[in-house]
């Protein structure tokens, strides 16, 4: 029937499960703070249409139980008369052309510029994507540091391939190669922006002007040790952990409750200042001994995720050292360190190589106990190079 009209919703979602409100403005600074890093899903026809590798869709039950992840916000858009025959057409044809599996760009071609125009000329509703959520990629970009973090939020782009679902432009299509710029934060906002191509270098313009080369002032201004000091994430890092005990390879059941009970405590110590060598042996420790010491068997698939929000605590500790058993603080700094420039496979996310970075970087706040993390044999028997560290930071 013509007349007949269908509701049409935008399901929103945050790529990084809480971490973007309580660590973006410690990284990005206040002025580019962000609440989450959004997904965004057209939910019509008991279908969600959405970008992420070409054009993609399947039931909204699938899409999140096959990813693990729920809706932080289900917007009603309105209702269209665009019938669902008429709409994956459109998807297959006049949206194909510019969402193709190759064509994903951070600014302009992400999952929420296709959903913005999905609603507006696929659907042909007056509302889209809100402005908040389009904006989150340039808000990025325009910080100090978002040139350099780019790759994280490019990586956590919904792109897995659909569960029991159908990509509209599947692998035997032959989607339009992208066209669309290379993306980088404007000039005035981003202090990298002159740095020249290699094939630029290597081609150097004959009897060219030397160009004036723009100065980092705001990373100049600073003279002291850059502190990871926010603990707004405090409560979520601890239960992430008590839901993680269940999953590590712990020896018995009441080691297991020991660590619960334990974690509750270093909430309240954290929180307080004052973190005591007794919860932080029975908290932290036994994940980072456990993940970090061995060769990383029979450790949980997310395993990963674990020792983000074990560093995320471990980077407090560091600036409040226990007065009694410090130098379990500094064997567990040292694992990191260990495992952090020799490649190992505990830090393969990117945020657990930055919480991993933030561990070491706080310990400069006390020189002493930097001291003792050098003279620590088992990380100084085999020191690692300049190639290492420079590798491990930029990997």
């Amino acid at each position: 029937m013509e007349d007949e009209t269908y509701d049409v919703y935008l399901a929103i979602y945050d790529l990084s499960h809480g971490m973007a409100r309580s660590l973006s403005a410690q990284f990005l600074g206040p002025n580019h703070s962000i609440d989450i890093i959004p997904h965004s899903g057209v939910v019509v026809y008991n279908r969600e249409y959405f970008f992420g590798g070409g054009i993609q869709m399947e039931s909204p039950t699938q899409f999140r139980a096959s990813r693990g992840i729920q809706p932080v916000q289900i917007l009603h858009i309105g209702k269209t008369r665009v019938s669902q025959r008429q709409f994956e057409h459109w998807c297959a044809t006049v949206a194909a052309s510019d969402y193709s599996p190759t064509s994903y760009d951070l600014l302009h071609k992400n999952c929420n510029n296709f959903a913005d125009f999905a609603l507006r000329d696929g659907l042909r509703l007056n509302s889209g994507v809100p402005d908040w959520v389009l904006d989150v990629p340039q808000t990025f970009l325009s910080s100090p540091l978002g040139a350099m973090l780019r790759p994280m939020l490019q990586n956590m782009q919904m792109s897995a391939a659909p569960v029991n679902g159908g990509t509209l432009v599947g692998s035997t299509g032959n989607p339009t190669p992208s066209l669309a710029r290379s993306v980088t934060a404007p000039a005035s906002n981003n202090p990298w922006a002159n740095i020249p191509t290699k094939q630029e270098e290597e081609v150097p313009k004959k009897n060219a002007a030397p160009k004036e080369t723009k100065g980092t002032p705001l990373l100049d201004s600073y003279n002291r040790p850059l502190l990871s000091t926010n603990d707004a994430a405090i409560p979520l890092c601890i239960n992430k952990l008590r839901q993680a005990v269940d999953q590590f390879p712990f020896d018995n059941e009441e080691k297991s409750e020991l660590i619960k009970d334990s974690l509750e405590q270093l909430k309240l110590e954290l929180v307080a200042g004052r973190p005591s060598g007794t919860t932080v042996s029975n908290s932290i420790f036994p994940f980072l001994s456990k993940g970090l010491s061995q060769n990383h068997e029979n450790l949980p698939a997310n395993s990963s995720s674990i020792f983000t929000f074990s560093c995320m605590l471990l980077r407090l500790v560091v600036l409040h050292p226990p007065q009694e058993d410090a130098n379990l603080v500094v064997t567990s700094t040292s694992l990191v360190a260990k495992e952090l420039v020799s490649g190992g496979k505990a830090f393969t996310s990117t945020a657990a190589r930055s919480m991993a970075w933030c561990v070491l970087s706080n310990s400069f706040a006390h020189p002493e106990f930097l001291g003792s993390l050098i003279d620590d044999p088992d990380f100084t028997e085999q020191p690692p190079t300049m190639e290492q560290l420079a590798d491990a930071a930029i990997a």
